[in-house]
């Protein structure tokens, strides 16, 4: 069990750690965005951009299918079971659904895009025309998306690092200031967000073609074999595709519906005190998106004892990842604010971010829960737990929103991210038996908030102004913290890492 585990480990370090800087990248660029949007165009123009573009976002998950977590289910699956030969045939059973829903999805969104930009909030020509713009691109961000999904089924990140999380996310600030140079306005601004989906699509799917050339088989080869193989994959995906769809309005619906009943300015506001959330997020997501294929060949293989540790151990990882920038941002608030420039640091963003960051530190705390879930083969009871998140989330939006404005989001966001976690927890343990917390955890947890909470607390409470004393701070804090986790280093499993150096590559070779 020992060498498995530090081989799956090393696996997962290996992929994860490439997956992570990319995301890191990617966070960074994304968060840029959000200032170079918030600084140089007016909130009415910010809020108008963020909340077409979570509905681009949301269509995306749609058009989607839920394939993404069907792929990593089954290619690395068949691989282990000896069914090489229907690989191929998962990709094309997955594929032709994925681009016919996304050229209807297209078409009726362009047909219907004044009828969209109205439903927002927005009214006049340039909503309706961006509107157009983002659906006439739909098809192909949804053709890259399932390339960079096919390629991760096979435990294969490089598509991923370099399409989505270094090459679009490049472009979309650059496109932005090209336009606030240009004196472009919001059509124009809609479309440098959306074309690089584009371009990195081209990217993606050169790099799947890469990815999959020791397994393409002709499809004389496995086309007798399609209609089993599109019926265990569709069996499996389908309530998976309800759930995608579920969470991406979960993360996005709420900027929707603050435009809709209070404004586009309030929408930007709501959506920069919330940007924190995805900066948080990019190391999670990024050992998530590795984990799925290897859970799925854990359970295949029925390595139970090492899938309980990687399960625990990654979860400790995540929570190292993202706990010091929730704790930051909780005692930073108002630092944090001033940056997207005048108007965005006020009293309900601030309770947005402590609202939202407390929130975060808990669904972290509670590990890849859906991931081990849905790779067990618990579609169905994902999609029920997803559901109900969503309507809570929902509910509690058009419930609180008018009562409370900004925090009132929040907390619906809030709830429904706690109440979703705590099912999964619970069906997670009453199915598999177990559970994603351990002596790692805790120790990760208590070290981020004291390394970066206890050296914020007194410039917080002294009410220093001065930027230059808060990241001061924050780098005491971050030596601390990395000297601690080093200490840590044999409970956390870090030594997974180890193989990542020249010196260990060397010894291997």
């Amino acid at each position: 069990m020992a060498a498995s585990l530090q081989s799956h480990l090393s696996g997962i370090a290996r992929s994860g750690t490439a997956n992570l800087l990319g995301a890191a990248i990617a966070a960074v660029l994304n968060f840029g965005f959000i200032i170079v949007v918030t600084q140089l165009f007016p909130q009415q123009t910010a809020g108008s951009l963020f909340s077409l573009t979570s509905v681009f976002v949301i269509a995306l998950a749609v058009c989607s299918l839920g394939t993404d977590v069907g792929l990593s289910r089954f290619l690395l699956r068949y691989r282990s079971l000896g069914r090489q030969q229907d690989m191929s045939a998962v990709v094309s059973a997955a594929r032709t659904p994925v681009l016919l829903c996304a050229v209807l999805v297209a078409l009726v969104g362009v047909a219907c895009s004044g009828q969209i930009a109205g439903m927002l909030g927005f009214g006049g020509r340039d909503a309706a025309l961006a509107v157009a713009v983002l659906m006439l691109l739909l098809p192909f961000a949804a053709l890259g998306d399932f390339s960079l999904a096919a390629a991760r089924g096979l435990g294969t990140f490089r598509s991923t690092v370099l399409s989505e999380k270094l090459l679009r996310p490049v472009l979309q600030p650059l496109g932005a200031l090209v336009v606030s140079l240009a004196g472009g306005g919001l059509v124009w601004l809609t479309a440098s967000w959306a074309v690089p989906y584009v371009i990195a699509a081209v990217l993606a799917l050169v790099l799947m073609e890469k990815a999959f050339a020791a397994y393409r088989t002709p499809r004389s080869t496995y086309a007798p074999r399609l209609d089993q193989v599109r019926r265990e994959f569709w069996s499996f995906t389908w309530p998976r595709a309800l759930a995608r769809i579920s969470q991406a309005v979960i993360q996005r619906a709420d900027i929707v519906i603050v435009a809709a009943l209070l404004g586009p300015s309030p929408a930007a506001v709501y959506t920069a005190a919330t940007r924190f959330v995805a900066l948080g997020q990019f190391g999670v997501n990024a050992i998530v998106q590795v984990l799925q294929p290897r859970f799925s060949q854990l359970l295949a293989e029925g390595e139970r004892k090492t899938l309980e540790t990687v399960f625990k151990t990654t979860t400790s990882w995540n929570m190292a990842v993202a706990w010091p920038l929730y704790v930051i941002a909780f005692a930073g608030a108002d630092f944090y604010l001033t940056v997207f420039g005048e108007g965005y640091a006020t009293q309900p963003a601030r309770l947005v971010v402590w609202v939202m960051a407390l929130a975060m530190m808990l669904a972290t705390a509670a590990g890849p829960l859906d991931t081990m879930l849905l790779m067990s083969g618990y579609s169905a009871t994902s999609l029920v737990i997803s559901l109900t998140g969503l309507a809570l989330n929902i509910g509690l939006c058009f419930a609180l929103v008018p009562v409370l404005q900004l925090p009132g989001a929040a907390l619906a966001w809030a709830v429904a991210i706690v109440v979703r976690n705590l099912l999964t927890f619970l069906a997670v343990r009453s199915k598999l038996g177990l559970v994603p917390w351990g002596r790692s955890a805790a120790l990760v947890g208590c070290a981020a908030v004291a390394c970066f909470g206890l050296p914020l607390l007194p410039v917080v409470l002294a009410g220093s102004g001065s930027f230059l004393v808060f990241s001061a701070a924050i780098g005491v804090g971050l030596v601390v913290y990395v000297l601690v986790l080093l200490a840590l280093r044999r409970p956390l499993q870090l030594q997974a890492f180890a193989k990542l150096l020249p010196s260990a590559r060397a010894r291997e070779a």
